[in-house]
């Protein structure tokens, strides 16, 4: 049981009288306002500031049910005098938060007041320290998960607005590539733990909700691309790497049977059509064409183009093109033509390597 009474007492006898549902929590918390010198109790607060936390005892007087918390507390004010001759301001026991039910608004008020406040590095040492060795039980961890998807659901984040320091990072670094070195040796690679999971359409509703009028900051699309550069370029020093039979016949059994709607595959041409290749992918089609040879796109016996059947459509349809633009294609057409009569020509004349006659 961890209900009761509880006092606080000064070495020449004067005393605090409480009680809580929560003995440890509770003494904690006076403990805590008084060195911070932010204790509602003046009396305490000042006798706190002239003497010291070495002046004053915590302790317990007796353990106590719930539903007679506040009884037992009066007796113990009235048996010790404690607001005549003690610390104590109340009269009566009955001035508690026991059994209040904040309004929502009021919740938001407080939850937006306590994210505003700044946490000294001295308090968060302090919180790590008793944090550590701590065993939580299913419960506990039962009730942070759900307070975290609740919290995400509503659009706030524990970590929103929070930058790491530089020495952060680093740790951060470290510790995953130690982790890849551990899976290397080991052999034995951690697997996600939403890896097959599949979210119900009322979750992938809220999700949609959630992110939907929402506008990135140039900071933050910054960021992104950032982030997408670095992927690109681990993908590059990859390629050319060997995939296991075992990586080829998951990913062949992952994309068997996959069905793409017309709307996916439209978006997939419009897509397409509209990307442009940079001067280095379109060098490396050319230097890809040639070494294919002037014979690669000839189709074998019995083999069907793969474009069999469908509508070419043109980029160019129902644009207009300006004079500039036809004055090149002309020149570019005329050029064509000299060039097919000059290889023509070439080709009907009579080789030297042959018998003379």
């Amino acid at each position: 049981m961890n209900t009761g009474v509880y006092e606080i007492v000064h070495v020449d006898g004067k005393m605090y009288v409480g009680s809580s549902v929560n003995l440890q929590r509770r003494m904690a918390q006076h403990k805590n306002r008084l060195n911070a010198g932010t204790h509602r109790n003046p009396h305490l607060q000042s006798a706190w500031k002239k003497y010291g936390e070495s002046a004053f005892t915590f302790s317990t007087i007796e353990y106590v049910a719930e539903e007679n918390l506040l009884a037992r507390e009066q007796y113990w004010m009235d048996a010790y005098n404690v607001v005549e001759e003690g610390y104590n301001i109340a009269l009566v026991a009955s001035h508690s938060q026991l059994g209040l039910v904040r309004s929502e608004a009021t919740k938001r008020k407080l939850s937006v007041a306590r994210r505003k406040r700044k946490i000294s590095p001295e308090t968060c040492a302090k919180i790590s320290a008793s944090n550590k060795g701590k065993v939580r039980t299913p419960e506990m961890r039962k009730r942070y998960r759900e307070a975290q998807r609740l919290n995400r659901l509503n659009g706030g984040s524990c970590t929103k607005g929070r930058r790491c320091s530089e020495e952060t990072r680093a740790n951060m670094q470290a510790a995953q590539q130690r982790r890849v070195a551990q899976e290397a040796a080991s052999g034995y690679k951690r697997v996600s733990w939403n890896k097959g999971k599949t979210l119900s359409p009322e979750h992938c509703a809220k999700l949609s909700a959630a992110h939907a009028g929402k506008t990135l900051s140039k900071e933050h699309k910054e960021n992104i691309g950032v982030a997408q550069d670095r992927r690109y370029a681990k993908n590059v020093a990859q390629t050319g790497s060997k995939r296991s039979p075992e990586t080829r016949a998951k990913m062949s059994a992952s994309h068997t049977g996959k069905t793409l709607s017309e709307e996916h595959k439209a978006k997939i041409g419009a897509a397409s059509r509209s990307r442009k290749p940079s001067a280095e992918t379109k060098a490396k089609m050319s230097a890809s064409h040639k070494r294919r040879g002037p014979n690669a796109g000839a189709f074998k016996k019995g083999q069907v183009p793969w474009n069999k059947g469908r509508k070419p459509v043109s980029k160019m349809t129902g644009k207009k093109r300006s004079p500039a633009a036809i004055e090149n294609m002309k020149k570019a057409q005329q050029a064509c033509r000299a060039r097919e009569a000059v290889e023509k020509e070439a080709s009907l004349k009579p080789s030297n390597t042959g018998e003379s006659r």
